[in-house]
């Protein structure tokens, strides 16, 4: 990264350091599927990545459902968590992390998180899992204020626009 007016540089979880879309995938599909909510894998991976309860209220889930299949899925997610394998361009990112303020933001919890960056020493200046924020966009507003820096002077390094 050669711009010199880049001070932070915030990171992705999903699919940009960790492998994590067949995990969400299927335990999305699968758990739907068993509360009888029909949904097909190709409208979960429409809507993939967003935050998940506002993903299930996407995909049709009641309103009185959302809370509870939302906590089995992330029961179900966290169990599979060891199978996580790390994007192939990670020794990028931890090159990276000596030379800027760094941060992850994501919709995964943070136990989920965790286990994951340690093991790749993955050393983050701040981790934000799931739940602190309303989206991704407050959560870079906190960022900047943390670490003081304008929104022109950071970088969002993911899979996808957030």
């Amino acid at each position: 990264m050669q711009g010199k007016n880049i001070r932070l540089l915030i990171f992705d979880f999903d699919g940009t350091l960790a492998s994590t879309k067949s995990i969400y995938l299927r335990t999305i599909y699968e758990i739907l599927n068993n509360h009888g909510y029909g949904v097909t894998s190709r409208q979960v991976r429409v809507v993939i990545g967003i935050e998940l309860r506002e993903l299930l209220r996407l995909l049709g889930v009641k309103q009185h459902d959302v809370e509870k299949i939302a906590v089995e899925i992330d029961h179900i997610v966290l169990k599979k968590a060891s199978r996580l394998r790390a994007c192939p361009h990670i020794s990028v990112a931890r090159k990276l992390l000596k030379d800027y303020y760094t941060a992850v933001a994501s919709n995964s919890l943070i136990r989920f998180l965790m286990p994951f960056l340690k093991k790749h020493r993955l050393n983050f200046d701040v981790v934000i899992g799931a739940g602190r924020f309303k989206n991704k966009q407050e959560a870079f507003n906190y960022l900047f204020k943390k670490f003081k820096v304008k929104a022109g002077n950071s970088a969002y390094i993911a899979d996808r626009a957030a």
